[in-house]
């Protein structure tokens, strides 16, 4: 949610019209504010109340683009949804991920296919974890229609 008195230029915001709409210019010399946008035009725009809080989505959220990008971390290797590396936590949607079972156990691949249930592997190696979870990403990408991030999945 952003209050209308702190949009900017570039930010998106829902508007009583039922859909996204970017903002283009804004007039706040009055207690309403009058937001220009993308859809509008400069010949109309929304007059809304400064404390009115509407959904929206700051310009800096919106000039991200997401990629599926695998990577080798500190516990194993993950398949990812992220606009850079691998952040535990909210930056970072896990679409796959690989650990080691122990030593000389192997590792066991976890990927939940077209987002549904949990599906397990076992390898032997973390070379093969590495190829099952690339084998996943090029997967999930294909169906969200996302780019497959081409690093080389190591650090």
């Amino acid at each position: 949610m952003i209050r209308v008195d702190e949009l900017a230029v570039g930010d998106q915001l829902f508007t009583p019209a039922g859909r996204w709409e970017t903002v283009a210019k804004l007039d706040d010399a009055t207690w309403l504010v009058r937001v220009f946008t993308d859809r509008t035009g400069p010949a109309y725009s929304w007059s809304l109340p400064r404390h009115r809080e509407l959904p929206g989505l700051r310009a800096a959220w919106t000039l991200l683009k997401p990629t599926v990008r695998v990577e080798s971390t500190q516990r194993g290797v993950v398949a990812f949804i992220g606009a850079d590396e691998y952040v535990n936590g909210w930056a970072s949607y896990v679409l796959a991920d690989a650990s080691p079972l122990g030593r000389g156990e192997g590792w066991e691949v976890r990927d939940r296919p077209a987002g549904g249930e949990l599906a397990r592997l076992q390898v032997a190696s973390k070379v093969e974890a590495m190829s099952a979870v690339r084998r996943a990403a090029r997967a999930h990408a294909a169906a969200l229609g996302l780019r497959l991030h081409r690093g080389d999945g190591a650090r």
